[in-house]
């Protein structure tokens, strides 16, 4: 399980890369509704997304982030409250 600020300093380290595909790991986790990041907020999770863009020269990133932005539906507590 993710505990808050569990290995932040440690995290904030690591390359845009690597922060950048944890968040998308984390993304489907969530989706998934992973025990082990129960830790984490969806709002966390983008916010690492965005902050790691970094070079995105076929807009990959950019695409990922902009779906999440279509997307602000997600339930906090999880999303079996909405899709049953």
């Amino acid at each position: 399980m993710v505990k808050a600020n569990a290995g932040a300093a440690e995290f904030k380290t690591a390359s845009s890369d690597f922060q950048f595909a944890t968040a998308v790991a984390a993304f489907a986790q969530k989706l998934k509704d992973n025990h082990y990041v129960d830790g984490l907020a969806y709002s966390q999770i983008a916010d690492i997304a965005r902050d790691n863009r970094g070079n995105d020269p076929y807009n990959y990133r950019g695409e990922f982030i902009s779906w999440w932005k279509s997307r602000r539906t997600f339930d906090e507590p999880s999303l079996k409250d909405i899709h049953g």
